[in-house]
């Protein structure tokens, strides 16, 4: 049963899905010719944007334990997984990972200001 299928969401799958999500935000970090989020250029401290970014992947995982528990109501072509030869996607995998790329895109927008932006250029 699908609904079986969707309760992967276990510590481990947590942490990766954490580290990938956290990767992806701060991928601009490791460009040599931009100045650091955790330089002194940029207005908030260290913690400020750590805090930020914890928000953010509570929001996330959050978002991801709730579909978890409400798969079981939802209609069947949403949960159901097709064989993609590689592994298993559902609809429901494809708009998690669109709404974890829109939620990413909207934290580096909030985390990283125009001004330090406008700086390395």
């Amino acid at each position: 049963m699908a609904a079986e299928r969707l309760l992967y969401f276990s510590w481990w799958g947590d942490l990766i899905i954490g580290l990938l999500y956290s990767m992806f935000v701060f991928s601009k970090e490791v460009s040599e010719d931009r100045p650091s989020i955790f330089s002194k250029q940029n207005k908030r401290s260290p913690t400020q944007i750590l805090l930020i970014h914890g928000s953010f992947l509570t929001l996330l995982f959050l978002v991801a334990h709730t579909f978890a528990h409400i798969a079981g109501y939802l209609p069947h072509w949403i949960t159901d997984e097709y064989d993609m030869g590689d592994g298993y996607l559902s609809v429901a995998n494809v708009l998690f990972f669109i709404g974890a790329a829109l939620l990413a895109a909207y934290e580096k927008h909030v985390l990283f200001p125009r001004t330090i932006e406008s700086q390395a250029e």
